[in-house]
């Protein structure tokens, strides 16, 4: 009867593991080397990760302060159109009011006239009453 061999599973686990270990030993220089390319593509692709992030944030921050800038400058120029607005009612007010001196003057003077024509025009009239009154008398 041939020889039965028998191999415990204890056994069965040394074999797989020498076998290992020796194709290991084959491929340890090509594994390393695809290992260590692989670390070193793993850390990079985090480097550019923390990059991009980092980036975003700062394309974000520079949103906010775009924003907040376009808003002061619309502030700005509104308050420069007000300032202008103010500017010109302040000069038309200006203006009216040397209209309205004049004109209060130019009323003075006519005012005055118009008391020295209705002084005379009461002299006259009284004159003429007088006269009337006289003509009557001599008829």
């Amino acid at each position: 009867a041939p020889e039965e061999s028998q191999v415990t599973l204890g056994q069965l686990r040394d074999i797989v593991e020498a076998f290992v270990q020796v194709n290991e030993a084959e491929q340890s220089p090509e594994v390393e080397a695809a290992l260590r390319e692989s670390s070193r593509l793993s850390s990079l692709v985090d480097t550019r990760d923390a990059e991009i992030t980092a980036l975003r944030e700062e394309l974000a921050e520079a949103r906010v302060l775009k924003t907040q800038e376009e808003r002061e400058l619309v502030e700005f120029r509104s308050l420069r159109e007000k300032d202008s607005e103010i500017q010109s009612l302040h000069f038309e007010v200006t203006q009216l009011q040397s209209q309205l001196e004049e004109l209060q003057s130019t009323q003075k003077i006519l005012s005055a006239r118009a008391l020295q024509s209705e002084t005379a025009l009461g002299g006259k009239s009284r004159k003429i009453v007088e006269l009337v009154r006289q003509v009557e008398e001599q008829t």
